[in-house]
């Protein structure tokens, strides 16, 4: 027989399976987690993006007739033609933001989830936990009174 109840706990099967599930868990948020903070350092990045193109965008609604024939020189295309490239540049900046604000959305909502299945199996375990340790106290008096 085990000499210790936390040994003879811990060494149960069921005990190990929900502590297993729990470790599972446990990673799975961790996971969670950094997706959800990378997403808001990639809405960092996207938001500096959108503000430098923004300011392109207005540089471009001072071009002179000059500034014009110059940068249609060098470049083939007016101001006009580079600030409609520069508005889309910020729609499409904008739509990735806000696809970035879904994968927040979705990853506090999966970490709430796990959260809560990590208390429940904790709670179980709690349990499963007592009953064991009464189980081997019960048995450790069955034996010295025998």
């Amino acid at each position: 027989m085990t000499t210790d109840c936390y040994e003879f706990m811990f060494d149960h099967k069921d005990y190990k399976a929900i502590s297993l599930k729990i470790e599972t868990l446990w990673t799975q948020m961790k996971t969670l987690s950094r997706e959800q903070n990378e997403a808001l350092w990639d809405m960092q990045a996207l938001t500096h993006g959108l503000d430098a193109v923004r300011e392109k965008l207005f540089t471009q609604e001072e071009a002179t007739l000059a500034n014009d024939k110059v940068l249609e020189k060098f470049t083939g295309d007016t101001s006009d033609k580079w600030a409609a490239t520069y508005g889309r540049s910020c729609d499409l900046i904008r739509e990735k933001l806000v696809e970035q604000c879904v994968i927040i959305a979705n990853r506090k909502v999966d970490v709430e989830v796990v959260s809560t299945q990590i208390k429940s199996l904790n709670i179980e375990k709690d349990a499963l936990g007592d009953k064991l340790r009464e189980e081997f106290h019960s048995k450790e008096e069955a034996t010295v009174n025998a």
